[in-house]
């Protein structure tokens, strides 16, 4: 299980854009954190995963407090990042990109796993190809495949659909759940995508100015749902 309790911060000290957040993910689950732009759902991620500076509060992952370590510490620990933009290393082949995933974790193996290949079928096609090469679908499966990997108990998505053509996004998004469920994972999915969501998640958190200000099951999520009028509607 993760937990945040009380999360407060942001990137210089005394900034509040995350105010008092507290939630709960469970392993096997994917759950989505939908809002506006601005809202602070990529901060969110960012907290989590020790790339912001100044947090108060308190972060639990499997009973192991994350709160004040190293992003890289945090990885180790078992949190996989994807950020928006996915932020591949272009010059790098796909497999050098995959064993970046790998790299210094303790306990994995130095080589990858054959799951590696075959989940995403085009990454074992284009082993060799330069990562920078490919189309954004393509990269987007290097990116969430290189921080599986590294064999997370969380796995926070930032807007995994953004700039991929729509049959790449629900596939992407069926392997997701798939891979939650048999690899007993925790899913943070930050998406706009509604139809994405209601495919992948099992629920969805609403985040307001930096808080959590409600949460709903997936069915609710209809084009008419006073729920989407409030936190997506522009």
């Amino acid at each position: 299980m993760f937990e945040v309790n009380e999360l407060v911060g942001g990137y210089q000290r005394g900034s509040e854009v995350i105010r008092n957040v507290s939630l709960k993910l469970e392993r096997g689950t994917v759950t989505a954190l939908m809002g506006r732009n601005g809202m602070g759902k990529t901060t969110l991620m960012r907290a989590i995963a020790g790339h912001l500076p100044h947090l108060k509060g308190s972060m639990r992952l499997d009973g192991q407090e994350l709160m004040s370590r190293a992003a890289f510490e945090v990885a180790h620990l078992g949190v996989g990042y994807v950020p928006q933009g996915r932020e591949i290393f272009s010059e790098f082949s796909v497999e050098e990109n995959l064993l970046m995933g790998i790299l210094g974790k303790p306990g994995l193996s130095r080589t990858l796993p054959d799951w590696a290949w075959t989940t995403f079928p085009v990454l074992a096609e284009r082993r060799r190809q330069r990562a920078g090469t490919m189309s954004g679908g393509q990269q987007q499966q290097l990116a969430i495949m290189r921080a599986l990997v590294g064999r997370p108990n969380l796995l926070l998505l930032d807007e995994p659909s953004e700039g991929i053509q729509p049959s790449i996004v629900m596939e992407v998004g069926s392997t997701i759940k798939r891979i939650a469920a048999e690899q007993n994972l925790a899913v943070l999915l930050v998406e706009q995508n509604i139809d994405l969501v209601r495919a992948v998640a099992s629920r969805c958190l609403f985040i307001e100015s930096g808080s959590i200000s409600d949460e709903a099951s997936v069915s609710e999520l209809r084009p008419d749902s006073p729920l989407v009028h409030r936190y997506l509607s522009a």
